[in-house]
């Protein structure tokens, strides 16, 4: 655990969910604290997630708006009570891989286009990690080859409307 302490910046916490029989525990970890906490049970975060996905297929968004927020208050609020930090690196565990957390609601978004409903990842980044171990060994392997990158990002005309020049990443989010 120390080790991956010293591997994150200050702005960094790395939050592994972990299934144990019935319940979903969760170690937020950053620079300076180490925490644990049970976040809910497997089975109504199983369904939950179901549903979430499947409103998201069938576009149902009041389904996705009352899932989507329902999953943040059990899996993500109880964790943001925690830690103040903007960058969130997720661990998931079994089921939980499937689900999306960017797309989790931060309050209830009823009555809202998709658009202006209020995303996680308005508010925090977030990013994804097989593991700690695996986090760690990439940093590492990443250190040791220099700053290669690739990157990768979705394109819409309706939101780039200009000339050749540089995007803002604002308009990426």
């Amino acid at each position: 655990i120390s080790e991956v302490q010293k591997r994150l910046s200050v702005d960094e916490a790395l939050i592994e969910f972990y299934i144990y029989n019935q319940s979903v525990v969760a170690f937020i970890i950053s620079k300076e604290q180490l925490e644990v906490k049970t976040v809910g049970n497997t089975g109504e975060i199983n369904a939950r997630i179901k549903h979430f996905r499947d409103a998201i297929v069938q576009q149902n968004q009041q389904e996705f708006v009352e899932n989507g927020h329902a999953l943040y208050q059990q899996l993500m609020e109880p964790i943001l009570e925690l830690t103040d930090k903007k960058h969130l690196i997720i661990v998931p565990d079994k089921e939980l891989w499937l689900l999306n957390f960017d797309l989790l609601l931060t309050e209830d978004g009823k009555n809202q286009n998709y658009r202006e409903l209020p995303y996680l990842l308005k508010k925090k980044v977030i990013s994804y990690a097989n593991s700690a171990t695996l986090l760690l060994k990439k940093n590492r392997d990443i250190t040791d080859r220099g700053a290669n990158c690739l990157a990768i990002s979705y394109f819409d005309e309706e939101t780039y409307k200009g000339d050749n020049s540089i995007v803002s990443f604002s308009n990426l989010r």
